[in-house]
């Protein structure tokens, strides 16, 4: 046996184990009493991460490509996300609330108010991003690779977490519970709504497409196993990352609630801080959305 080969049975021991694991764990669960949703969460948890991990599917770097690099095929890959995400949620919202007449929100729907504060908001995600180097689902799952600075960014962005919600009352008050709710099925219906997004998807597709970098023609695997070992071992192609990502989004809404990869660390940042005492005894109508601070906190 070659070098390489001796050098590769260690990591097909780790990922077996991992596999194992994880088998173990959805089973156990689905096997407690109202277990199953959460031996769901486990498995298709697990999927995501893989997902998101082969295609180094990231918000911040796939942006951080296009400007510094011209190379748009991270972006292309989160349209496809968004165009996924955007047909298959209008389906189950259609389900969920046949007629959107106003007044009326799909149950658990990311639909929020809009307002100088979300912008203020964003800016400081952005801004976070920046200084850390990635967007927190990337942390995650370079947490999982061992990278020694992902577990400071996580902390940090916990530690926003609490800052975050020392000031939300203030703004609670001056503008988001009175700032409006734009919701476009309100307006346009499912049909237009969906119609109307599309289109902008593909108009912005048109606009990226122009940088793309020169297409390589891709050596095709030898044997099934070497396509196994390119599956397991290389990196995935963009557009593989955005499809899965966006089909996986939807499945989610089917059997749970809307994902929001930041959800877990506020809700433990939240935790946190209430047992500490550093957090207001209420947090003016937080729990009434379903964001990605507040989902797993409700």
């Amino acid at each position: 046996m070659d070098g390489t080969g001796a050098a590769r049975w260690p990591a097909l021991a780790a990922a077996s184990v991992v596999l194992v694991l994880l088998a173990a764990g959805v089973h156990l669960l689905g096997e407690r009493s109202g277990g199953r949703a959460l031996a769901f969460a486990l498995g298709i948890g697990a999927v995501l991460g893989i997902v998101l991990q082969r295609s180094r599917f990231c918000f911040y770097c796939h942006a951080r490509d296009y400007f510094e690099r011209g190379d748009a095929r991270g972006l292309l890959a989160i349209v496809a996300a968004l165009a996924v995400g955007t047909l298959g949620m209008h389906v189950v919202m259609s389900g969920w609330l046949p007629v959107p007449q106003p007044g009326r929100l799909p149950p658990d729907a990311h639909i929020g108010p809009v307002s100088w504060a979300l912008v203020l908001a964003g800016l400081a995600f952005g801004a976070g991003m920046v200084v850390s180097g990635s967007c927190i689902s990337a942390h995650w799952y370079r947490l999982g690779e061992g990278s020694p600075t992902a577990p400071f960014a996580l902390a940090g962005a916990a530690l926003g977490f609490v800052l975050g919600f020392n000031t939300w009352n203030p703004l609670y008050s001056a503008t988001i519970a009175t700032a409006p709710v734009p919701w476009l099925p309100h307006h346009l219906g499912y049909a237009g709504s969906a119609a109307l997004q599309l289109a902008v998807l593909a108009l912005a597709s048109a606009l990226l497409w122009r940088r793309l970098p020169p297409a390589r023609n891709a050596a095709v695997p030898a044997s099934f196993g070497a396509a196994l070992r390119a599956l397991l071992r290389g990196r995935w192609p963009y557009v593989w990352g955005g499809l899965a990502v966006g089909a996986i989004a939807v499945i989610v809404v089917l059997r749970l609630r809307p994902l929001g990869v930041t959800a877990a660390l506020g809700s433990a940042a939240r935790a946190a801080g209430e047992a500490q005492g550093l957090l207001p005894q209420r947090l003016e109508g937080l729990d009434g959305f379903a964001a990605c601070c507040s989902a797993g906190a409700r």
